[in-house]
């Protein structure tokens, strides 16, 4: 084992040199540990944030210096908050882990790699959350083109699927770009805005690249009406079975798997606009001449939780149902409740204005208080929550308080995806009022002659 010495030479009354040699192995060490947990992401082993601004703001002197330019890019990885609620906070943890490592075989060695927020914290105003990443590509002649040319490899990267165990865990990203000095020659202004076209990347329907400037210039003006992105994915229905009489009494609508996408059901759940309103364009072909009843459900994307053109938006789409027998239930997810809760409540008072029910989706048992404060008419359960209903007593404990505490506030409780008869069983015994899943019912595929 290799040590190290401090040495202190002194000199005594007799002038005699006296040498003190210190074994600081030990204390070296410490303060190396005490640097990678400041400066570093503990899970990753990335730089952080502050790191990855001061390293930005340098590449951008030294291009500044050389006439060169720079790249600034926003990685956001779709739909990773279900990958946790699937498959748990350990395999997300090992996902990103690898995640991180392909990002950075495509890199060069002087690009640089920051993944950010990575305490665990989340500020919906801050730049990016813990399945967030920031690239830059310093010191290079042409910025587009050499972004353009890593995000096509970090795309192919990513078609591969992440092997956690037996898990198979397919991820796709959205990345927004920023050009020095085209877009700006602030490091932070550049952050911002590589953050708002990853925004418009997502909007776009996902899995996409965009730059700043030309590829957004709609984000410089609010948008009136929200359009649905081309090519949404289509709409299947989930049938929800009634426990006390094992009927379908309603139907969950969600995009269908596209081809070669493992039938994971959390990438199942309605994820844009574009999937938002081609739902209620299937309700309103189901519903035909209203001689039927239905009643459907429905998921609000996170990115129209915040968006002021919903209402407005929905209120057209909502004419193209007008005169059918059509019960209607909107859910919104846990996650964007939790962060606005003055907003989830405003939408909800205004769904039920307009005769909708609502509902909480992708309930995780995290916090009670929320199910008082919503004036809603049922919670879906997480298919994380839904799963440990078998897993030991303590989660079923957790998951039947939950179920006692919604009947008394008379709410009704629908399950998370079921996949297997014992749990549709326990679900069953603890009073679940609505189960979803292959166990008790498969889906309708809206395109097969049967």
């Amino acid at each position: 084992e290799q040590r190290s010495y401090e040495i202190r030479l002194h000199t005594s009354p007799d002038n005699e040199v006296i040498a003190v040699i210190r074994d600081i192995t030990e204390r070296l060490a410490a303060q190396s540990e005490l640097n990678r947990l400041t400066y570093s992401d503990q899970l990753t082993g990335l730089v952080n944030r502050p790191v990855g601004l001061v390293q930005l703001q340098q590449s951008l002197e030294a291009s500044k210096r050389k006439s060169l330019q720079t790249a600034v890019m926003c990685l956001n990885v779709d739909f990773f908050q279900r990958v946790n609620e699937r498959h748990g906070h350990r395999v997300g943890d090992e996902v990103l882990v690898e995640l991180a490592r392909r990002i950075r075989q495509v890199l060069r060695g002087s690009d640089i790699l920051a993944r950010l927020m990575d305490s665990g914290e989340h500020n919906r105003d801050d730049w990016m959350g813990g399945d967030e990443f920031l690239l830059v590509l310093p010191e290079v002649n042409s910025a587009r083109q050499d972004a353009r040319g890593c995000s096509v490899r970090l795309h192919d990267r990513l078609q591969q699927p992440i092997q956690v165990g037996d898990k198979s865990i397919q991820l796709t990203a959205s990345i927004g770009i920023a050009c020095y000095p085209d877009d700006s020659e602030d490091a932070v202004q550049l952050i911002e805005q590589a953050v708002q076209a990853m925004k418009l990347a997502k909007r776009r329907g996902r899995n996409q690249d965009c730059f700043y400037g030309s590829d957004s210039d709609v984000l410089t003006a609010p948008v009136p009406v929200l359009d649905a992105p081309a090519g949404p994915r289509p709409i299947c229905a989930r049938p929800l079975v009634s426990t006390s009489d094992e009927r379908v009494v309603a139907h969950r609508l969600h995009p269908c798997a596209t081809p070669g996408q493992p039938n994971d059901p959390a990438m199942q759940r309605i994820a844009t606009g574009g999937e938002f309103f081609s739902a209620f364009a299937t309700m309103a072909r189901l519903t035909g001449n209203g001689n039927q009843a239905f009643h459907f459900t429905l998921e609000l994307p996170d990115e129209l939780f915040e968006s002021p053109a919903l209402l407005t938006q929905l209120d057209h789409t909502l004419k193209s149902l007008k005169g059918k027998s059509a019960k209607i239930d909107i859910g919104i997810s846990e996650t964007s409740a939790m962060s606005n809760p003055e907003r989830a409540r405003n939408l909800f008072d205004a769904f039920q204005e307009r005769g909708l029910g609502a509902g909480l989706c992708a309930y995780s048992g995290s916090s009670l208080r929320v199910l008082t404060d919503l004036n809603m008419t049922l919670i879906e359960l997480s298919d994380t929550l839904t799963r440990s209903a078998t897993d030991d007593p303590g989660s079923e404990r957790l998951v039947a308080t939950v179920i006692h505490l919604a009947h008394h506030l008379g709410l009704h409780v629908v399950s998370g995806h079921i996949d297997s008869e014992a749990l549709r069983e326990r679900l069953m015994a603890l009073n679940c009022d609505l189960i979803q899943g292959d166990a008790s019912s498969p889906d309708i595929h809206f395109d097969d002659p049967k």
